[in-house]
């Protein structure tokens, strides 16, 4: 994957591919062990962002808090889901997203639905103000959001989740009783999530 730094654990018989977005200042180890715990059949991909921001690894730049640089966001979206394509091993891929990786993760899937089969966002908002009129028939979402989330307001998340409903997407919104960080919930609620679906 040019550019990007990233770590391939492959999984025997595994039926998909668990992609790993991390959050802002992390890096491509940083989910592993939640992929692990999450999907212990699937093989793992994990990502790291190339865009730095004061020594902190992002995949897309932004203005301040909450504003993002959408012109760098779907710079990086198209790069990321043309390298996934060429890494392809037949697999359907799944990404899971944390935070900015969350964002990415979304916005790869809005804007490139080739690229994924279905996204994990967790504590992730709408990356996009005008998002494309793309179907999304056939992909699945899971949105987990901290119901004391300083960071991404729940009727931004709600708007994200309904956007994709709106074209075609499988979407489940929970709210979990968290701020941003990850908690035992998420990783629960993802392995339920993944282990209902049929990836293979």
């Amino acid at each position: 994957m040019s550019a990007y730094h990233t770590i391939h654990v492959p999984a025997k018989g595994s039926k998909y591919t668990l992609v790993l977005f991390h959050g802002t200042g992390g890096d491509e180890t940083s989910l592993l062990e939640i992929g692990k715990a999450v999907a212990p059949e699937a093989s793992l991909l994990g990502v790291r962002g190339n865009s730095n921001e004061e020594g902190s690894n992002r995949y897309f730049r932004r203005f301040e808090e909450g504003v993002f640089d959408e012109d760098d966001l779907r710079t990086k979206a198209a790069e990321i889901s043309d390298a996934l394509k060429e890494l392809s091993d037949g697999n359907p891929r799944v990404a899971l997203g944390f935070s900015n990786g969350a964002n990415i993760a979304t916005a790869i899937l809005s804007l490139h639905p080739e690229a994924l089969s279905g996204v994990i966002a967790i504590r992730g908002q709408s990356p996009l103000k005008h998002p494309p009129e793309t179907p999304l028939d056939g992909k699945a979402v899971l949105l987990l959001n901290g119901e004391r989330d300083p960071l991404v307001p729940l009727e931004d998340a709600r708007k994200l989740a309904e956007n994709l409903r709106q074209r075609g997407a499988e979407v489940q919104h929970e709210i979990v009783p968290a701020g941003h960080q990850l908690t035992m919930a998420d990783i629960t609620a993802a392995g339920n999530w993944l282990a209902a679906h049929q990836w293979g």
